[in-house]
């Protein structure tokens, strides 16, 4: 009877129950129960600001918000609560801001909401929300735990598969930036319920973030159509600076809104910006793809300068420039092997070489 008491109130009048929190975990996996708590606050979160491609937005509604907002009509028609949510996608797209409105909408619903700061903590937490569900438990960056399929990915897999009953209330978020890292194992139905990817904005979720960044500074007329279309496929962060340039150039010119050609002209320069991120490194030169192939070859062993050159020649791309001078030292190694290929070297690309040569 004293433990079925104890249990009650553990269950009725726990600090947990029923509340969202940051829950720490050590470097072998296990809750820091000694360690108090973070409790979320929750108050101000707005489920209005996160603005997804309106397919995303049905999915998360359905299958991630739905049982929670609905748990007396998924009983009722026995679909279990028993889920596993997998959110992908690039890099700041929303998935951390899906999680703080996961987080408020469990705690309004008289769900638990378990944050943990470290994936490695997943089992341990799927054992302590056992004790206080209905509940979720929020782990970002699965990836880092299950790219390989060791013995912690196994772990994690059977504990998601079948090491809670299958009546339990217990919903397991997960997040990555990198699908292709998780075993494929762990993306079978029955073992994670659903995956929802979630991409950069389209066109009319940049104009919504354009819109909801801008406030009262753009008019309610203004056509954004153009410059969604110029930043659909950037992350929110880049459409909030675009609005954020705008709002300055609007104050540095003394006027009082955001026009659609100054958001053009911000994006442009964004563009021109994330153009430099993004750069290619330019293609080698022919020197640097000589000085390059010489270097792979001498580092591998031999000091025969005709052996090489037999090998060097056969690497050689074609278009090389022909050596249009007389050789100056037919003893040296190096004019031996330059002579014997029939290349020329250029800029500096002779340094390189020659101190390569003279290395090995």
């Amino acid at each position: 009877a004293l433990a079925q008491l104890t249990r009650d109130l553990l269950l009725t009048q726990s600090i947990f129950k029923g509340k969202a929190f940051t829950i720490p975990v050590d470097d072998d996996g296990d809750l820091e129960v000694m360690e108090p708590p973070v409790f979320m606050d929750v108050r101000n979160t707005d489920p209005s600001q996160l603005l997804l491609n309106q397919d995303v937005v049905d999915q998360v509604r359905t299958s991630l918000w739905g049982p929670i907002q609905n748990t007396e009509a998924c009983r009722t028609n026995r679909i279990p609560l028993k889920r596993g949510v997998l959110l992908e996608g690039p890099y700041g797209c929303g998935k951390s801001l899906t999680a703080s409105i996961t987080a408020k909408l469990a705690q309004d619903n008289g769900w638990t909401f378990i944050n943990l700061d470290k994936v490695q903590g997943l089992k341990a937490a799927l054992e302590f929300a056992n004790r206080y569900q209905p509940a979720v438990i929020f782990a970002e960056d699965i990836d880092r735990l299950v790219e390989e399929r060791d013995e912690d990915a196994n772990d994690l897999i059977n504990t998601i598969d079948g090491v809670l009953s299958k009546h339990a209330e217990v919903m397991v978020v997960l997040t990555t930036n990198h699908i292709e890292k998780i075993q494929q194992v762990m993306l079978r139905p029955g073992r994670l319920d659903a995956v929802i990817s979630i991409p950069a904005p389209d066109s009319p979720t940049v104009q919504a973030l354009v819109r909801m960044y801008g406030r009262n500074t753009i008019a309610k007329n203004t056509d954004l159509s153009e410059i969604g279309d110029m930043l659909a496929g950037q992350i929110p962060a880049t459409v909030r600076e675009v609005v954020e340039r705008s709002k300055l150039a609007m104050i540095v010119r003394g006027e009082t809104e955001v026009t659609a050609a100054a958001l053009k002209l911000s994006a442009v320069g964004m563009t021109a910006h994330l153009d430099l991120l993004n750069r290619k490194k330019d293609a080698p030169t022919e020197a640097e793809k000589l000085h390059s192939a010489l270097k792979s070859l001498v580092s591998g062993g031999g000091s025969d300068p005709e052996k090489l050159a037999d090998k060097l020649s056969n690497q050689m791309a074609q278009g090389t420039q022909r050596i249009r001078r007389e050789v100056s030292n037919a003893n040296d190694p190096c004019m031996r092997l330059y002579s014997r290929l029939g290349f020329e070297p250029v800029d500096e690309a002779l340094e390189y070489i020659e101190m390569t040569w003279r290395a090995a």
